[in-house]
Parts: C-alpha cells; structure tokens; sequence
C-alpha cells in the first residue's frame, strides 16, 4: 500500500511555532500577516526521517467570525528517500 518511487504514499505530522508581524504593520484589525517555523516526523513509502518547515502567510479578517488564510511552505524531510516541497494554502472560515 506505501509504494515506491512516485508512486510513494506520504504522510506527515508536524508542529509549526507561528510569530506574528501585527506589531510590524500596524494592528489593521484585519490584516494580521505571520511567519512560522517548525518539524515534524514523516513517512515516505516505508521510510520515515524528521522534516523542517518555514514558511509564511495572513489572515484576512471580513468580520469577527469570517477571515481567510493563505499561507506558503517550504518543506525538507530526511528519510533515505529524501525530497523537498512547497506548498501553498487558502482556507476560508
């Protein structure tokens, strides 16, 4: 079920610390931009080997309740079957 090569399944779990840059640009009340730094262990197929994520992001507040995330990451995992990744995030609530 893991494969191998491409087809590999991947699994993570990780931790991230996340700093806020409110302070930096002012306290908008709506624009609330962050960077983040964290590990976190990682599955490659049938390896697993700790990995490394920073990355950046905001949170665009409509109101209260409703805001809009949109963050980047880079990712390096260290398992025999080493890679890195990038990935990008827009979650509304």
């Amino acid at each position: 079920p893991w494969g191998t090569g491409a087809d590999a399944t991947y699994v993570g779990i990780d931790l991230n610390a996340k700093y806020a840059l409110s302070n930096a640009f002012g306290k908008t009340g709506w624009f609330d931009p962050f960077l983040f730094v964290g590990g976190g262990e990682n599955w490659v197929g049938t390896e697993n080997g700790l990995g490394f994520n920073v990355g950046a992001g905001i949170n665009a507040w409509f109101n209260d309740h409703v805001g809009l995330n949109v963050s980047g990451a880079y990712k390096k995992v260290n398992t025999p079957v080493d890679f890195e990744m990038i990935s990008y995030f827009f979650i509304g609530a």
